[in-house]
């Protein structure tokens, strides 16, 4: 829908790549000072966190990068073409993966979930 996004993530860490964005696009991505998720994917709902510690971060340009590491401030950086080129070619060589994404008709917030038809 406009932007080509990289999502990595382990139980200490995630981190998203903004390759490609189009037109006025801007990816919003929410979390805390420290790291931590302020959703739970599971539900969809709200975590009860403090607002004095939650931070939002808008990319509105491509070839932008955001770690965010559980205990640290999240980071954010470019992401050079030869990076680039690694990611894009790394993610062709993997089996595609079977997923279903969740969205409200109009809602901002997804949820990405493995499918459970045609997993082999």
């Amino acid at each position: 829908r406009g932007c080509d996004l990289i999502f990595r993530s382990s139980q200490l860490a995630n981190s998203i790549y903004v390759l490609d964005l189009s037109g006025k696009k801007l990816v919003v991505v929410e979390t805390t000072k420290d790291g931590r998720a302020v959703t739970d994917m599971a539900t969809n709902e709200d975590l009860d966190i403090d607002e004095s510690v939650k931070t939002v971060i808008n990319i509105d340009k491509p070839n932008r990068l955001v770690n965010l590491t559980k205990g640290n401030a999240p980071e954010q950086r470019s992401v050079s073409e030869t990076e680039k080129r690694s990611l894009i070619s790394q993610c062709s060589e993997l089996r595609p993966a079977k997923y279903e994404v969740l969205q409200e008709p109009g809602g901002m917030t997804f949820q990405i979930q493995p499918s459970l038809e045609g997993n082999n």
